[in-house]
């Protein structure tokens, strides 16, 4: 549980009516405490107080004070981790900090296999190369056409790490003039198998997929236009993205004609 506050409890559920009270200091203590004993982990950050030496009205206590009381320190916090932050830290609090605490550097993904499969007009109608060979891992030379997929593996995938490749897929000079106007999925599906933090044997799939339009140029008087055939009369999507259990993700982006495709496989927090 990720708790981010701006400001020290002044209200708490069954207290005495004045804010910023001890019984208010107490019972917020006890919440904690109670959520930590339920094996909950708690990650607190506390930002936006401008004064600490600042003494409410209704206490004797400043702000501070009530702060060490409720959260404890970032040395002895009450419960879990508490980090007690200016504004201009809050980044560089969650990035360094948070996140570690959540994903340690050690965790790793193994034996990582990625299967990407190709619509059968694509592998007929273009030709596929790479642009960047992957940078961890090894991957098909050349679409196999017997099961129209390449294969991507990857020993090890560390935290933080990322496995990228980089491939294209460009028209050929003979192709099946049938599939100019029609929509096209660039990919028919990804298959990912690995081993999780936990060395159990995991699979997912992805169905998304970028889509591509040919159009022909058009013809004004017996004079063919000079409009670029290879443009697409509509705009592009995005490339759709598949997450892994909240640490892979795949990015797919494309132009028509000459297409580059980036996957990216990106481990992630879970």
């Amino acid at each position: 549980m990720i708790v981010l506050t701006d400001g020290v409890p002044n209200v708490a559920i069954g207290y005495d009516k004045v804010y910023y009270s001890d019984d208010v200091i107490q019972k917020t203590k006890q919440q904690l405490q109670a959520i930590n004993t339920q094996g909950i982990k708690l990650v607190t950050m506390l930002t936006g107080i401008s004064n600490e030496a600042y003494v409410p009205v209704t206490t004797s206590k400043n702000f501070g004070q009530i702060i060490t009381e409720v959260f404890g320190t970032q040395a002895n916090p009450t419960a879990g981790n508490f980090y007690y932050v200016t504004d201009t830290e809050i980044e560089k609090t969650i990035t360094d900090d948070i996140y570690k605490t959540l994903a340690p550097i050690e965790k790793t993904l193994k034996n990582i296999n990625i299967v990407d499969y190709f619509p059968e007009e694509i592998v007929k109608n273009f030709d596929f190369s790479y642009v960047a060979n992957a940078n961890i891992g090894n991957i098909s030379t050349k679409i196999d056409t017997a099961t129209n997929s390449i294969t991507w593996t990857i020993p090890e995938l560390a935290s933080g790490q990322t496995a990228t490749v980089q491939y294209k897929l460009k028209l050929k000079e003979n192709f099946d003039a049938s599939i100019v106007g029609k929509i096209l999925n660039t990919n028919q599906k990804v298959d990912i198998n690995y081993t999780d933090l936990n060395g159990k044997q995991q699979t997912k799939t992805s169905d998304i997929s970028p889509k591509l339009k040919l159009s022909e140029p058009t013809n004004n008087n017996n004079n063919i236009s000079t409009k670029n055939p290879t443009t697409s009369p509509m705009a592009l999507p995005k490339a759709g993205s598949f997450t892994l259990i909240g640490f892979g993700v795949f990015v797919v982006s494309l132009l028509i004609y000459s297409i580059t495709k980036l996957m990216i496989l990106h481990k992630k927090t879970k």
